[in-house]
């Protein structure tokens, strides 16, 4: 909040990952858009690498929506863990995505998560139980994901905490050995065909 001077009651979105196609961060931009209009207080942080010519696109995007103020792309963070601690809510904006570590990192730091229908979010987050799903690609659906979450502060709190409960329990490090334990009882107790 310091750094980027803003004041104590912003309320801080949070996304991880390299700024790329797939990210669909023109979608993120147009979805913020909608959500800083009825409430100027919200902040969207995006931490990653920022490649030159898809953050050209987004500058003159932000530009031309007026929300340069409330958009903050941080390029790389050493400290993901210490970035995503000072959010309020995450947000993942991809179209497509493969099994998302950013989104357990958030679920881990007891962050409640909006989240696309893009494939690997979808094996992490149940929709109203541990996090919110919304269709892939729709600046309207993310949008009204957040009128939702920034209205009901019990439903974030809700699955901020189921979802830090379901990432411990699925995967935390007690549970991922006994998953490779179990792994290797099975794999001895099969039978080694000798080599002729």
């Amino acid at each position: 909040r310091r750094s980027l001077s803003l004041p104590a009651g912003a309320i801080l979105v949070g996304s991880l990952g390299n700024v790329r196609k797939a990210k669909a961060y023109d979608v993120l931009v147009s979805a913020a858009a909608q959500v800083i209009a009825r409430s100027p207080e919200v902040h969207f942080i995006i931490a990653g690498d920022k490649k030159p010519s898809i953050m050209k696109a987004l500058n003159e995007q932000i530009k031309t929506l007026n929300i340069a103020s409330n958009i903050h792309f941080l390029g790389f963070q050493q400290d993901c863990a210490a970035m995503l601690a000072q959010m309020d809510i995450f947000l993942l904006s991809s179209s497509s995505e493969g099994f998302s570590i950013s989104t357990i990192e958030a679920m881990a730091t007891g962050l409640p998560v909006l989240v696309t229908r893009c494939g690997g979010p979808e094996e992490i987050v149940e929709h109203y139980r541990n996090g919110w799903l919304v269709e892939a690609n729709n600046a309207d659906a993310i949008a009204e994901g957040f009128r939702i979450l920034l209205k009901d502060t019990e439903l974030c709190e809700r699955l901020a905490r189921a979802g830090k409960q379901h990432t411990v329990a699925r995967f935390g490090l007690q549970n991922m050995l006994s998953s490779y334990d179990k792994i290797y009882q099975e794999l001895g107790a099969v039978p080694v065909k000798p080599v002729i």
